[in-house]
This record gives C-alpha cells, structure tokens and sequence, in this order.
C-alpha cells in the first residue's frame, strides 16, 4: 500500500510540475524575441527590406528621405521611391541595390539623404510608394520628424 501511495504523489506531483512550467514549452520567451528599436518604419517588398525609414522636415513642404534598403535575393534589384509633390507625383531617381548589399540614404549627416518634397507637419506621417523592378509601387507609412531631437538637429544645418 505504501509503494502504490508513494507512485500516486509522485505522478501528482509530476503532473502539477509540468503543469506549471507548461506555457513555456509552447510559446517564445519574451527575452528570446528580437526586437528592432528604431524611430523609422520598417517594411518587405520582396527581397526588398526597407529599415528606419523617416522623412525630416521643417513643415514648409521640403526635406529630406533618410533610411537603408537591404536587398537580401541573389540579383540586383532596382528600387524608385514615389511621392506626391504638391499638386504632381513625383519619383526619384532608380536606385541599383547589388545582390545581398544595402544602399543608405543619410545614414549620418555626412552621407545625402533623399531630397523630397512632402507636405507634413511633423509629428505626423506620410505615405511614400516603393517600387521594386517597375512594380506598382506599395504604399509605405512613413515618420515626420524635425530637429527636434538631438539625433537629427545636424541634418538642419546646412
């Protein structure tokens, strides 16, 4: 009687154990997560991955596209931004991204960003449109922000 009383707890006790610890073996842990701190926006277009995407501005309707597009396929890809610019829709320039590199636009000041013309006060957002090899280009929501903070006051002086 004492070895069946004995297997008893111990089965309750292994079920209440693995009872306890249970949600763990279903589900990530929060610690394990990665999470991409950044003021911008992210988007994918295809191989196409879009990182920190934020539109400077002072409000009067001209400023500046910073962020980094990452071609992560095996062929190059050409990418074009489109806008609309006051009463016109306006696009940049094609952008050749080489298989498995990045192309920044005002990764720091030093480096020149994309020179826009959005209306927007900032605080607010805006939607641009990116194109990938002549697609239709997809809506992305992007940040309006202004020198404000400390990060972005030097792309302002100039």
């Amino acid at each position: 009687m004492n070895i069946q009383k004995t297997v008893t707890a111990g089965l309750l006790a292994a079920t209440l154990l693995l009872g306890a610890t249970g949600c763990s073996l279903t589900s990530q842990a929060e610690n394990e997560m990665v999470a991409i701190a950044s003021d911008g926006s992210l988007a994918n277009i295809g191989n196409v991955k879009l990182r920190n995407m934020i539109y400077l501005s002072t409000g009067t309707g001209v400023g500046k596209l910073i962020g980094t597009a990452v071609n992560s396929g095996d062929k190059v890809v050409q990418l074009q931004i489109q806008w609309v610019d006051f009463d016109l829709f306006a696009k940049t320039n094609p952008v050749l991204i080489p298989a498995g590199e990045a192309v920044s636009w005002g990764a720091n000041p030093e480096v020149a960003a994309l020179e826009l013309s959005i209306l927007g006060a900032p605080g607010s957002n805006t939607t641009i449109w990116v194109s990938v090899d002549g697609a239709t280009g997809l809506p992305v929501t992007v940040p309006i922000l202004d020198g404000t903070l400390e990060q972005y006051a030097p792309y302002f002086k100039n």
